[in-house]
């Protein structure tokens, strides 16, 4: 079967002029905000092809601190495996030219549903289960120091509100059951600042809670109810229209979405997944959707590809690469992964 992001970055890299990609790389890395001191002359882009799969590798030249996707994407990547001791779960992070990947936190099942990177990049939170599974504490790990602190102690959680961070990475937005209620879904957050305290809460009719980072709606929750739905911050309706943002998908894919998984900073674009065999969390997403109006901004015709947002540009993983696209899709260039990652998911993007 054909891969939709490979056949498009191929014909990117086609249609390459390889004379001056000196003046390339500064003029792409200015626009991204990249400062870097270049030294010595940028010789020609070497594509090679191969394998009837039409697999491919793009191999620059100069150093690997000057490739420009590495250059837009100068954070870290996040990846979630079963290789720890007896099939453990591990988070695994991964920087572009980078030999192997550190492993930052083993533990069991609960962190392919929970685990969630501060936007900033310094902490990793995550559900860890208690007693007959209906409970849990909220932990959180200094990826710096490598303290664990329970941020909260045992409470009712609510499985398809799993903890997500606040733009400004000070606090978590938990799902939570009240003790004294039955039924409903509520959300309280909870600070770094303030361990052992529920603060304000919300009522979200829906599941898998993201925040819109900057922008226009900067603040603004986007969630999986009947399709995307947004509320306001204080539980009113969003100015961003989602109405008509997964209506189309099945005309158009000739599939349908069972998942949100994320959104980019601005809120313009959700990711989705359409694995209808998702319980709980979907760790990837294989299908961007523009908001609003629901145009398919990026979608393969199988599973292989999964997409994460990184600050102003979308990455596509794809058989041990991952391809850096600016926001409007055009391509910057692609990274390979260390083999050991063959078997990770990518789920996350920070810093």
């Amino acid at each position: 079967m054909s891969n939709p992001l490979k056949e498009d970055f191929a014909s990117f890299a086609e249609h390459a002029a390889a004379p001056d990609m000196h003046a390339a790389v500064l003029a792409r890395s200015k626009r991204l905000g990249v400062r870097r001191a270049v030294a010595g002359a940028v010789t020609a882009l070497v594509v090679l092809f191969g394998g009837v799969t039409g697999a491919f590798a793009i191999v620059n030249s100069w150093p690997e601190e000057l490739s420009e996707a590495a250059a837009a994407v100068p954070g870290t990547f996040y990846y979630l495996d079963q290789g720890g001791e007896g099939g453990a779960t591990r988070v695994l992070s991964w920087k572009a030219g980078d030999d192997e990947p550190a492993v930052v936190l083993e533990g069991d099942d609960t962190l392919r549903s929970t685990a969630t990177i501060s936007p900033d990049g310094r902490n990793i939170a995550w559900r860890e289960t208690t007693g007959d599974g209906g409970t849990a504490n909220l932990k959180v790990k200094d990826l710096a120091t490598g303290v664990v602190t329970t941020l909260m102690d045992e409470f009712r959680y609510l499985p398809c509100a799993e903890p997500v961070w606040s733009p400004d990475s000070r606090s978590l937005l938990v799902g939570r059951q009240p003790l004294d209620e039955s039924v409903g879904v509520h959300a309280f957050y909870v600070s770094l600042d303030a361990p052992q305290e529920f603060g304000d809460d919300v009522e979200i009719p829906g599941c898998h809670p993201r925040f819109v980072a900057e922008g226009e709606f900067a603040g603004d929750i986007l969630y999986w109810g009947n399709g995307i739905e947004a509320m306001a911050p204080d539980g009113s309706p969003s100015g961003l229209d989602t109405a008509d943002a997964v209506s189309t998908l099945y005309d158009t894919l000739g599939r349908t979405a069972s998942s949100l998984v994320a959104i980019s900073p601005d809120g313009r674009k959700a990711c989705l997944s359409t694995d209808l065999e998702t319980v709980d969390r979907a760790i990837s997403c294989d299908t961007i959707v523009e908001l609003p109006g629901g145009r398919v901004f990026q979608s393969p015709d199988h599973f292989s590809v999964a997409y994460v947002f990184a600050g102003p540009v979308v990455v596509g993983r794809s058989e041990g690469e991952l391809k850096v696209m600016e926001s409007s899709g055009a391509a910057i260039g692609t990274l390979g992964e260390p083999a050991s990652l063959a078997e990770a998911e990518l789920f996350a993007y920070a810093g």
